[in-house]
């Protein structure tokens, strides 16, 4: 079972992600920064064509259409479903940068379909935790 935000859980987020249904003209490659977990500040990014994750790596990618980032208490709890991405941007915690207009009013539709919420259940199950989490 990867370890969450290691290279095998990225590989996962992209196997399953790449599962999810097609809806055209859904593209947008977002950044994400995790700040405050056991190893530091992660980066990694997600590509996604046509509704579906085609790329996902650690890193930097300097094309990201959004930057979103959160503390990795807050990451954890979307990760479990404890908390929602819209609940979690009114609330401030986390940060949308870049085009957030259009992640708002495309990419959050995705997050709270049903199709997502399998994605993210399927991830949340298949992820080891860091021993404090």
């Amino acid at each position: 079972m990867p370890q969450y935000l290691s290279e095998q859980w990225i590989d996962l987020y992209a196997s399953l992600g790449a599962q999810l249904p097609e809806r055209v003209g859904l593209d947008i490659i977002t950044q994400f920064i995790v700040e405050k977990t056991p190893n530091g500040n992660v980066r990694y990014f997600d590509v996604v064509r046509d509704g579906r994750v085609v790329e996902a790596a650690l890193g930097k990618n300097k094309a990201a259409d959004v930057t979103i980032t959160w503390r990795y208490e807050f990451a954890l709890k979307m990760l479990a479903g404890e908390l929602g991405p819209s609940v979690a941007f009114m609330q401030g915690r986390i940060k949308v940068e870049g085009d957030y207009v259009r992640w708002l009013n495309e990419w959050v539709d995705v997050l709270n379909s049903n199709e997502y919420e399998s994605f993210r259940i399927q991830l949340f199950a298949d992820t080891q935790l860091f021993a404090d989490a």
